[in-house]
């Protein structure tokens, strides 16, 4: 059934605008700053270009910044000027950054080192804490007061807040009781200690020391949690076995600090640690490079409940090694952590992650430089302008001191700018559930099964091994014809004349060679070990296919083939069970290259580090790419029946239609299906144990709805369904229930963050825009 609907031009309470992108029809639109209109939707990072801030090595950089006059504030050591302590302020405007004349805060005969900076909001004061080489590198701290007019800082006089050689800084600002907290290591004990500051005019005293680590304590990093007014501080513990990382929780009271008990979140040997607070999630993210793990970059979300805090497992946001400089900030307009680092080949980049609270989501990076300098680099965000600024010390430009103004991918979305839906017509095509004739495609025991569809010759190959007939590996062209819902096979061909096991295989399709690749465990392979793990390539020509020579990728016992084709690289990437060796049950994975009839194969990977479990299953997925829904297949746990069942995921939620019946009356222990594009329909395979354990296959047609939406091109006339009017393109609302607009441009019935609504709906297909 083919329906239109929205092809109503003549609605009142149109806009009509000029489109600044493609404009799909019927999705929420808002109206740029030039007038232009857009769906809503993530749009790209991009970065400024570098301002320089002072000539000169510049070095312990940190910035803050300053709420009061909404300017930037860094703080670095200028070894061309005595590697005195600098404070410079900078003013963000889009994408730019423009500084004042840089300001001394700490001179003298000694270095300045280890600085950390923060704003105290309840003074309207910044805090720059430091290493004063010039005085017994005591740790000292001194108050600055900015001056918006001329983008100038003034400081009042330093003050020590611990008489020993103090390094590792690290500062927050605690909201609720209007307290700086800093921590740092006392090397004269070389344990880790945390002391409580109080801003008073232009003046900053302190409170007694507190023990944080009664050990070697090294990469500090402090953050605030403001949802239960904690501070959480973490650190690496140098003096316990392995060097573990691990995090504390502080409460301020008074001029002093308490900790609960150490929580460890790395095992191994983090380094650049930094904790910023996720203000979205209410979590505190914690961002470091393992050293134990080839200086990867590796995150964890942390939950503060009372005095403790747990984490998630490490995962990896940077996988080359090299990393030694890492800055984070959190962007709260974005919702984005913003990751700073020093990667390979000294390249800084900027990296953002999103995270739901629970995990991370990795974004593409952005170059900052192309030799960043040493291991200093600093972030801060503006939430003004919502930007991130990254201060760093630029090796290709003698280490003097730049900033680049970062913009993260974010939602288009605000608050105030959206003004209704894309009017226009929307099509959608759907089809009933039907189940087509079983055509048995190997009278014999078959197992195995598995499937590709060859999209350069429009069949469906199946790969299976054919019990009566001494468990030879054979392979069939299927050809689907989705007006009847029948499928119709050529002759068998035989890929390998003896014994393999049918139920560890895979079949995938080469896009890029035009090639079939078919996996699977050959009994009689030369080796030491039963079930080589093997493969070969296939050529479809009309309704049957050729192969090339069988290439051995494991030569272990191998079980639990998996496979997929990699697009981007044009490589097939394999992951299977090793079963051979110690310990046995590793899960490893290798990458296949096809070249004309044959394939080589990479170094295996283990990818983990001790005994697996990959049980046998009786299920099968694929997607249909038309109606973007998913197609479970299995064998019923009771009946034992051949089974399928729709699923359509929406977030991270998916639900299910009505569960179709493909097939009775015996057991179903092998099952498989795949989708083919061209017939816009699925086919499903199995091994018939009411009829004779023959190989069999059927088409299936879900339940489905495949949209269509009409565009208009950039800088296309759009017209607009704004406040008051029925945007009458939509397809399954629910009358009378309010839907909200979401940040990645569709509508849902929960509020977004910012939250706007995006109207009622008054039919199935009417939404009243916004009232």
């Amino acid at each position: 059934m083919l329906r239109v609907i929205g092809n109503d031009e003549s609605l009142p309470r149109q806009e009509h605008a000029v489109a600044s992108g493609t404009l799909t029809n019927g999705k929420t639109v808002v109206v740029n700053t030039d007038g232009t209109v857009s769906v809503v939707g993530i749009g790209a990072a991009s970065i400024g270009s570098a301002t320089k801030w002072v000539s000169g090595e510049s070095i312990y950089i940190s910035a803050t910044y300053d709420s009061n006059s909404d300017r930037v504030v860094i703080a670095y050591r200028n070894s061309s000027s005595g590697d005195n302590g600098f404070a410079v302020v900078g003013t963000v405007s889009d994408t730019s950054i423009s500084f004042g004349t840089p300001v001394s805060f700490n001179s003298g005969s000694g270095s300045t080192n280890f600085t950390s900076t923060v704003f105290d909001s309840n003074s309207n004061k910044v805090v720059i804490s430091y290493q004063d080489g010039g005085n017994s590198s005591y740790g000292t701290a001194i108050v600055g007061t900015v001056d918006p007019s001329d983008n100038s800082i003034s400081f009042g006089t330093e003050v020590v807040f611990n008489s020993a050689n103090s390094d590792g800084m690290t500062s927050t600002f605690d909201t609720s009781a209007n307290k700086v907290i800093i921590a740092y290591r006392d090397q004269g004990s070389s344990r880790g200690e945390a002391i409580i500051g109080t801003v008073s005019g232009t003046s900053i005293s302190f409170g007694s020391e507190v023990v944080l680590n009664n050990t070697h304590t090294n990469d500090f990093s402090a953050s605030y949690d403001s949802s239960s007014n904690k501070t959480i501080i973490a650190y690496r513990d140098d003096g316990s076995t392995g060097q573990p990382s691990k995090a504390k929780v502080g409460t301020v009271s008074g001029t002093s600090i308490s900790f609960g008990s150490a929580t460890t979140f790395e095992t191994g040997i983090a380094q650049y640690t930094v904790a910023i607070y996720d203000s979205v999630n209410n979590k505190t993210n914690i961002f470091y490079m393992d050293g134990g793990d080839g200086d990867k970059g590796k995150g964890v979300i942390g939950t503060v409940s009372g005095t403790s805090i747990s984490f998630t497992s490490p995962s990896n946001f940077y996988t080359d090694a090299g990393i030694n400089a890492l800055t984070a900030v959190y962007d709260s307009n974005a919702a984005t952590s913003v990751i700073g680092i020093r990667g390979a080949s000294a390249y800084g980049y900027a990296i953002p992650i999103t995270s739901d609270g629970s995990s991370f989501t990795v974004g593409s990076s952005t170059t900052i430089t192309t030799n960043a300098y040493g291991t200093h680099a600093a972030s801060v965000f503006d939430p003004d302008q919502k930007k991130v600024v990254f201060g760093y010390s630029d090796g290709d430009d003698s280490g003097h001191g730049k900033a680049q103004v970062y913009n993260a991918p974010a939602t288009t979305l605000t608050s105030e700018n959206y003004i209704g839906m894309s009017s226009g017509n929307v099509t959608y095509d759907s089809a009933t559930q039907a189940v087509g004739t079983e055509v048995v495609m190997n009278s014999g025991s078959t197992t195995g099964f598995a499937a590709a569809f060859d999209s350069n010759a429009g069949k469906v190959v199946v790969a299976f091994s054919d019990g009566t007939d001494g468990q030879k590996g054979k392979a069939i062209v299927g050809t689907v014809d989705a007006a009847n819902n029948s499928i119709s096979f050529g002759s068998e061909v035989v890929f390998q004349n003896s014994e393999i096991t049918g139920d560890q295989m895979d079949c995938v399709f080469d896009s890029n060679a035009n090639k079939v690749v078919i996996f699977y465990t050959d009994t009689n392979n030369p080796s030491t070990n039963s079930r080589t793990g093997t493969a070969i390539v296939g050529t479809v020509s009309g309704t049957s296919i050729s192969f090339g020579t069988k290439a051995a990728f494991e030569s272990g016992n191998t079980q639990f083939i998996t496979a997929t084709f990699d697009s981007t690289n044009n490589k097939v990437v394999l992951c299977y069970k090793n079963d051979s060796g110690t310990p046995q049950g590793v899960g490893t994975a290798a990458v296949g290259t096809v070249s004309g009839t044959s394939i080589s194969f990479g170094s295996t990977v283990d990818y983990s580090g001790s005994d697996v479990v990959i049980a046998e299953g009786r299920n099968a997925i694929s997607f249909d790419s038309s109606s973007s829904g998913v197609l479970i297949v299995y064998e019923g746990g009771d009946d034992r029946d051949a089974k399928a069942v729709r699923g359509v995921v929406s977030g991270t939620s998916i639900t299910f239609g009505t569960v179709a019946v493909l097939d009775t009356g015996g057991a179903h222990p092998h099952i498989g299906n795949i989708y083919d594009p061209d017939q816009n329909t699925n086919v499903v395979f199995y091994k018939d144990g009411g009829n004779s354990n023959y190989g069999t296959a059927l088409v299936f047609q879900p339940d489905t709805r495949a949209t269509t939406r009409a565009e208009v091109a950039n800088s296309g006339n759009a017209s607009v369904d704004i406040i008051g009017s029925v945007s009458n393109n939509q397809i399954g609302l629910t009358a009378g229930q309010q839907y909200f607009v979401q940040t990645d441009g569709t509508i849902g019935t929960t509020a977004a963050t910012p939250s706007v609504l995006a109207g009622t709906a008054i039919s199935a297909t009417e939404l009243l825009v916004k009232t």
